[in-house]
């Protein structure tokens, strides 16, 4: 918990009797916090401080609002939105009870709201903002459309996605519906094994109900949760919620999909990083979750692709890895709040497994064909290289994924 006043823009948006309880976590690209307004409310506020990767981009706060209404209306634990500012880029709405969900205690219970959220179809739906359409096809094409505004360092893998992408008609969903967008443990609060509130909703658009199962799994995967036989459960609790059949192929294209949105959001991040920004979390997931990708494009086309353990460090992600580093060095963290303890920890991460890569050997840069599947991959792992110690993770089957 912090004394610290309230930001200028939440007295703004708020009023001067606003006051800061504490800094949250949540989100792309903006600042979330928690604010009390006597004599005892408590309100969660986002502001978009127009440094984020996704500043600038459709993905506006005025949006988010716009989907939080709308869930809302659905009739999804959604919270109240209260304020919104006039240029956009600040609001707030009531702070929802329950803690996040990080076990999964109530996963069955998420499943069912999930389902219940894609009953409405496009009922709710916001109107007037890109990714909202009726077809189900604006997402792919507004991620894709950043990826090459803002991604700055060359990304065969990501075109190699889009394309395929669009080969298996993931740009064409035979069902469309509201989805959250970036759906899985850590977004929703619960209590014991009920759901109180469904959050961050920065990535929600229409397209294929699978988008948001696929997410479940994605994020169990990469946060090494166990939920058992998710297709099982998602057959038990979602599919009679939201009166429609998990289909598993839709299923496996949505991981595709949904792989390929965090990649994008990974580089983004680090390719428009102001000084000082933690990029911790996306050095260490850019390698794993581009191995997912991977490992899921082969599987559309029928293939596999084996790990490849002895292969040399790629220098430019080794560099980068490097010159975090050197910031930490220049600047330690001040604070002692449990984001920069996890910072911290993810700096050690860092540290260790560079110091133990570049005890071998460094190879040559290289920039793969988007079309050569093997040498991506062959790219991809010598990042891995970089970070022997999530090699593991990069490996770990998604919940789900029939190529699992």
């Amino acid at each position: 918990m912090t004394e610290q006043p309230a930001p200028h823009w939440a007295t703004e948006l708020l009023g001067e009797s606003v006051r800061l309880v504490d800094v949250l976590g949540g989100g792309t690209s903006r600042t979330t916090i928690l604010l009390e307004v006597p004599p005892a409310q408590r309100l969660v506020a986002r502001h978009d401080g127009g440094a984020g990767p996704l500043s600038g981009t459709p993905f506006t706060l005025r949006r988010e609002a716009a989907a939080v209404a709308a869930a809302r209306a659905a009739g999804i634990p959604a919270a109240t939105v209260v304020a919104e500012a006039p240029d956009g880029r600040s609001y707030a709405v009531e702070a929802l009870p329950g803690r996040p969900d990080d076990t999964g205690a109530a996963l069955d219970d998420y499943l069912a709201v999930l389902g219940r959220l894609h009953a409405t179809g496009l009922d709710h739906a916001p109107t007037g903002y890109a990714g909202f359409d009726p077809d189900g096809r604006e997402d792919l094409q507004l991620w894709e459309q950043i990826a090459g505004e803002r991604v700055r360092r060359p990304h065969p893998a990501l075109d190699a996605a889009f394309a395929a992408l669009r080969d298996h008609g993931a740009l064409s969903p035979p069902d469309v519906v509201l989805c959250h967008g970036d759906a899985g443990t850590g977004n929703y609060l619960a209590d014991g094994d009920r759901v109180t509130g469904v959050v961050d909703w920065e990535m929600s658009h229409t397209g294929d109900p699978h988008d948001d199962l696929a997410s479940v799994a994605v994020r169990a995967a990469l946060t090494g949760l166990d939920v058992g036989d998710l297709v099982a459960r998602a057959q038990a609790r979602w599919e009679p919620a939201a009166g429609r059949t998990l289909d598993r192929r839709r299923f496996d294209l949505a991981v595709t999909g949904v792989l390929a949105r965090m990649v994008v959001s990974c580089l983004v991040a680090l390719d428009n990083a102001e000084p000082g920004t933690d990029r911790t979390v996306q050095l260490m997931g850019y390698p794993v979750m581009e191995a997912m990708l991977l490992r899921s494009l082969a599987a559309l086309d029928g293939a596999a692709l084996a790990p490849v353990a002895d292969v040399a460090p790629d220098p430019a992600f080794a560099a980068e890895v490097a010159g975090l580093l050197a910031e930490d060095l220049a600047a330690p963290l001040p604070g002692a709040s449990d984001a920069d303890a996890g910072r911290r920890r993810r700096l050690r991460y860092l540290a260790d497994q560079l110091g133990r890569a570049l005890g071998g050997r460094e190879g040559a840069p290289s920039c793969p064909d988007p079309t050569d599947l093997p040498a991506l991959w062959l790219d991809c792992q010598r990042r891995l290289a970089v970070l022997p110690a999530s090699r593991r993770l990069a490996e770990s089957p998604i919940p789900g994924a029939t190529w699992c």
